[in-house]
């Protein structure tokens, strides 16, 4: 492992720690809905999350980095400040689903930075499934929350 990480080891490890934050935001909003009629779904795309999670920290160590993890301690914050958000909402769940979505359109703009830097020649499957899962996911999501 280099000290310094190349454009590309940059990008894609970007992508995993906020794919890993979405992941677990998930997993929090589970948690905060409990029993909601939308929790079956939330539990569907973060699994579908995870599996994709793991892809990424292949292609990261195939680059000869090491997958970066998520500061814990903004993690915590930010989902103190979506459980206030969604508290104040007279509708919780869809200011969760608000909260994915705008979530989901970042993982978006991180894959085209990864694009951008020529990871998609390097990775051209992972990136391409990864960005059908995301425009899936934002679909789901934008129906769930109708």
């Amino acid at each position: 492992m280099n000290l310094l990480r190349t454009d590309k080891e940059v990008a894609l490890n970007d992508l995993l720690v906020a794919s890993r934050e979405t992941a677990d935001h998930y997993q929090d909003a589970l948690e905060y809905l409990d029993d909601h009629p939308i929790t079956p779904a939330l539990r569907d795309i973060m699994q579908e999350r995870l599996s994709v999670i793991e892809r990424i920290e292949q292609a990261i160590r195939a680059l000869g980095d090491l997958p970066s993890m998520p500061d814990p301690d903004r993690e915590t914050g930010e989902m103190l400040l979506h459980h206030v958000t969604a508290a104040l909402s007279s509708d919780s769940a869809t200011e969760i689903l608000e909260q994915r979505i705008k979530a989901e359109r970042h993982l978006l703009a991180l894959l085209k930075a990864c694009s951008d830097v020529g990871l998609d020649s390097d990775q051209p499957q992972l990136l391409q499934e990864m960005a059908q899962q995301v425009h899936r996911v934002i679909t789901r999501l934008e129906q769930l929350e109708a």
